[in-house]
């Protein structure tokens, strides 16, 4: 129940009230993308790993995925931005 006696806002609900709230406070939202990214990129290199029978390294995984957003972006602009990248996690990591 929430504070004001109704139901609990269901998972979408609620990351749509933080983000809002977020933006309205001028603060950076809970969970926000750049630490989901890294979260996602670790249950796909584990199961990854359990596929090809060996250990899968994030940094690995990411860099093949930044590979193929090359290939199939279509726009000049962010196909250029995608190739100036060094480094996934680096940007990753700047963006926080």
């Amino acid at each position: 129940m929430d504070a004001e006696g109704g139901e609990e806002p269901d998972q979408i609900a609620a990351s749509l009230v933080e983000c809002v709230s977020a933006l309205r406070e001028g603060r950076t939202p809970m969970c926000e993308v750049h630490e989901n990214l890294l979260s996602f990129a670790m249950v796909e290199a584990a199961v990854a790993s359990v596929e090809r029978g060996q250990r899968v390294e994030i940094d690995e995984l990411l860099e093949q995925a930044r590979l193929e957003a090359i290939a199939a972006e279509t726009d000049p602009a962010a196909r250029e931005l995608l190739q100036s990248w060094t480094s996934v996690r680096e940007v990753l990591a700047a963006g926080r």
